[in-house]
């Protein structure tokens, strides 16, 4: 478990497989986000966590708000060990839950561990160019844009552009960013 001041980021279980299916075939949650566009069911997700458990170079958790309530998932992926970086990304799936600092305090625990714990040297992530309240979140953590993935995701019917960002462990600030 990593432990932050509002967030528990912990293993995920297959009990929380169904809260996850409900927010993966959400369409407000899927039209901000890179990846999933198609509808899943039960089964499709069990099969994913058991492949992410086996996976040595991805790691992805649940978000456990301080009620105990299961809101969203963390991770890290495409870990590269040798190079020592790592991609990134998160989701609050809870609507109740967002915009009320939980996903930057389960980021930043996240981060901390990475770089503290894992010594992971640098974190990237991509990011809809469009998805503002997720790129304020990447640049409070610290965060840098580093390039645009023209036209790189197709969704809607149209193409979007990818935002790529990056954080350096010697640039990463191991106090807390407020939740402003």
């Amino acid at each position: 478990m990593i432990v932050g001041n509002k967030t528990i980021v912990r293993a995920l279980t297959s009990e929380d497989i169904p809260k996850l299916v409900s927010w993966r075939n959400d369409p407000s949650i899927q039209s901000m986000l890179i990846g999933w566009h198609f509808p899943v069911c039960v089964e499709e997700e069990l099969t994913w966590l058991e492949r992410i458990r086996a996976d040595k170079n991805s790691k992805r958790f649940a978000i456990e708000a301080d009620t105990g309530a299961y809101i969203g998932n963390i991770g890290l992926y495409d870990i590269n060990w040798l190079d020592r970086v790592s991609g990134f990304g998160i989701f609050i799936g809870d609507p109740r839950f967002r915009g009320g600092g939980y996903a930057t305090d389960a980021s930043f625990a996240l981060l901390r561990f990475a770089f503290h714990e894992l010594d992971l040297s640098r974190l990237w992530l991509t990011v809809l160019t469009s998805n503002d309240p997720a790129r304020k979140l990447y640049e409070k953590l610290g965060f840098v844009p580093e390039g645009i993935l023209k036209k790189h995701n197709f969704r809607g019917g149209a193409f979007h552009d990818e935002l790529v960002m990056g954080l350096l462990a010697k640039d990463f600030t191991y106090d807390a960013p407020s939740d402003n």
